[in-house]
């Protein structure tokens, strides 16, 4: 088995989209004998059944059932633990590694052997419209500015066995949500070493549904934020504003087609929005008086503009 890299995956109630995107990366896995760590959280027993289909075809995939469930940020960072490699690619059970992406990390690791490793995801990563080159960057907030708000997607970072170790260090309370973000900023505030591999190497299963999803308000404002403002004073208070501004954008969580999707489905009012006007109008890149009118709306209306969009598109020429 590969003593360089290895593959964890936290899990929780996803079997089928785990097992297609198992199943897909099976060819790579194979070929450098990476090994393969799922930690899962589920309340039922179907993903370790299919996980004992996918042993019979790849001995090196080691299942991990956790009773009682540890929840989504202990999972997070027990799934990190499990690998004894030099490196783990800590991956999101929706996410799949596009082939040929193994071998890229591969070659990184050998010739620049970096604390930490960000990849793209459909091209995420762009200054002025062009992709940001890939290469070693050893300046913390010139790290947080440009890749911080990117490495909340689980699947974006790998990380060496130093970083692994320091998770001891971490206090969950103030880390709700996103651990992955307190742990690579606390440690890249100490020891600035992060390759940048701007391929698009991560493919996101589109008929997912999140853990956030209902909830992106509280995930995505509250404890987001508490997470980024308590990153040690090197990261400059200017650059913590930038990276939740570039989230909001980047992300496109908070685009006037996603709030008005929000409202259709009942997360957002006008009493949400009114209860939440500061962190809305601090870390959203939306007028706060157009998300206030979008939480106004009849949800009748809404649904009759997102028909009428929907068919434009599948008409437009």
């Amino acid at each position: 088995m590969n003593d360089e890299l290895s593959i964890a995956i936290p899990t929780f109630n996803r079997p089928e989209i785990l097992y297609e995107n198992l199943s897909f990366l099976l060819p790579d896995i194979k070929k450098y004998e990476i090994g393969v760590y799922i930690s899962d959280d589920s309340t039922n027993n179907e993903t370790e059944k299919l996980v004992e289909e996918l042993s019979g075809k790849y001995s090196n995939i080691f299942y991990f059932k956790n009773n009682p469930p540890l929840g989504h940020d202990k999972n997070l960072l027990a799934t990190l633990k499990l690998p004894s490699t030099n490196y783990v690619w800590l991956l999101g059970d929706s996410m799949t590694i596009k082939s040929g992406s193994i071998e890229k990390v591969l070659d990184v690791i050998k010739i620049n052997s970096p604390s930490i490793i960000g990849v793209n995801s459909k091209n995420r990563i762009r200054v002025n419209g062009e992709l940001f080159r890939s290469g070693l960057k050893k300046e913390q907030e010139t790290i947080f500015i440009n890749f911080g708000w990117h490495l909340t997607l689980t699947g974006a970072t790998i990380y060496s066995k130093d970083v692994v170790q320091s998770v001891t260090s971490l206090d969950l309370v103030s880390c709700r949500n996103f651990p992955q973000i307190a742990l690579i900023f606390n440690f890249l505030n100490e020891s600035p070493s992060f390759f940048w591999i701007q391929n698009d190497l991560l493919v996101s299963q589109s008929k997912k549904k999140s853990y956030w999803s209902g909830n992106i308000i509280d995930v995505f404002i509250h404890d987001l934020s508490r997470v980024v403002y308590k990153l040690p004073e090197k990261y400059r208070l200017e650059s913590k504003q930038q990276f939740m501004k570039s989230h909001s954008k980047k992300s496109k969580l908070f685009t006037i087609r996603n709030l008005v999707k929000m409202r259709l489905y009942g997360e957002i009012d006008s009493e949400i929005v009114l209860q939440n006007r500061n962190p809305l109008s601090t870390f959203t890149h939306v007028p706060y008086i157009i998300v206030l009118l979008i939480s106004t709306l009849p949800k009748r209306i809404i649904s009759l503009y997102l028909l009428g969009l929907q068919y434009f598109n599948k008409n437009k020429v």
